[in-house]
């Protein structure tokens, strides 16, 4: 898909409706109806593809100063009803000392914890009938980053070392697209900042943290002229 493509032809359509009579002109309502239906449809994958590609021209996002505590607690807080739905615990632990303020997209970083999320969520809703203990999810700040974790089932050992390419994912076909990760660590590169599965086992055998270092997108003081 261009979006040069896109551009032209929304451009065609702006220098027909400039004309005497409007876009009616070209004489045929059902092409200029398929016209604006192809120019929607383009739009959005336009945005699919900025979403993949985090540094196309145009996909980037603002920076502003965040409270990376203040940030995640807010964040849990408000998707709490919809957890509990699900009959799932959070466990939220503040171990920040001086305080985590960072310099980042507000909107990434809404789209990386609801990526973490979704991800915790279906695997815990999943296996909630397995033998295993009552759904929870634990969420750790602390002045380098976060620290996400579940006692669902962990990481299958066969995507330990993929888990964040594109399309990876252990979910059943038509469940699952295998991005949510891979997208939240193209996030994180983006600003320096990283993702990673933790070393640590859970009963199972498996993987189960993910940690983010989020010490490379702090915010120091003389970038106060730079904003």
């Amino acid at each position: 898909v261009s979006r040069s493509f896109a551009h032209q032809l929304i451009l065609s359509r702006k220098l027909a409706s400039d004309k005497p009579g409007g876009i009616q002109s070209i004489g045929n309502s059902a092409i200029n109806k398929n016209i604006l239906l192809l120019v929607s449809t383009l739009r959005e994958l336009t945005k699919m593809v900025s979403a993949l590609d985090p540094m196309l021209p145009g996909s980037r996002s603002i920076k502003e100063k965040i409270v990376l505590e203040k940030f995640v607690g807010d964040y849990l807080s408000n998707r709490s009803e919809w957890v509990q739905k699900k009959r799932v615990n959070i466990e939220f632990i503040d171990e920040t000392k001086s305080g985590l303020v960072i310099r980042f997209s507000a909107s990434r970083l809404l789209q990386i914890l609801e990526n973490l999320l979704q991800n915790s969520i279906y695997w815990l809703t999943v296996y909630k009938k397995a033998k295993l203990p009552a759904p929870l999810i634990t969420v750790v700040v602390s002045d380098t980053g976060i620290a996400w974790s579940d006692n669902g089932p962990g990481v299958n050992k066969l995507y330990e070392n993929s888990i964040f390419d594109p399309f990876v994912s252990d979910k059943p076909n038509g469940e699952g697209q295998g991005l949510g990760l891979h997208i939240s660590s193209v996030f994180l590169k983006a600003e320096k900042c990283s993702i990673w599965l933790d070393e640590e086992r859970n009963q199972l055998g498996r993987r189960y943290r993910f940690n983010l270092d989020m010490s490379p997108a702090e915010y120091k003081a003389v970038q106060e002229g730079m904003l």
